[in-house]
């Protein structure tokens, strides 16, 4: 395993750790502290503390360009579709309860 002093890591950057510390197996890099992140890796690479095995389930498909753009065109027209819907809905309870304020006044003003 690959040794580091503890100059050589405090010269790197907390995203530059967290890296190293991804690679050579330190829990929970992201979530730590600098220097308690040179602390973990000064740690495993001594053999102090075992490394860590990544719990990640199945890897990630990878999918093509055009798979993606497919996916996204889809999901935007699904967007736009359910928001036709949404509008023509609104649409109709807008025209209905006009008709009925319409019958209303009509009605209201027959009585005068």
């Amino acid at each position: 395993m690959i040794q580091f002093t503890v100059k050589e890591l405090s010269e790197k950057t907390l995203y530059q750790l967290r890296e190293i510390g991804t690679k050579i197996g330190v829990r929970a890099p992201t979530g730590k502290s600098k220097h308690d992140l040179i602390l973990s890796i000064m740690d495993v690479t001594s053999g102090r503390v075992q490394p860590c095995r990544s719990r990640a389930g199945r890897p990630r498909k990878n999918f093509t360009e055009t798979e993606i753009d497919y996916k996204s065109k889809q999901e935007v027209q699904e967007i736009l579709q359910n928001q036709r819907t949404e509008r023509q809905v609104y649409e109709k309870v807008v025209d209905l309860l006009v008709e009925k304020l319409r019958n209303f006044l009509l009605l209201q003003f027959d009585k005068i």
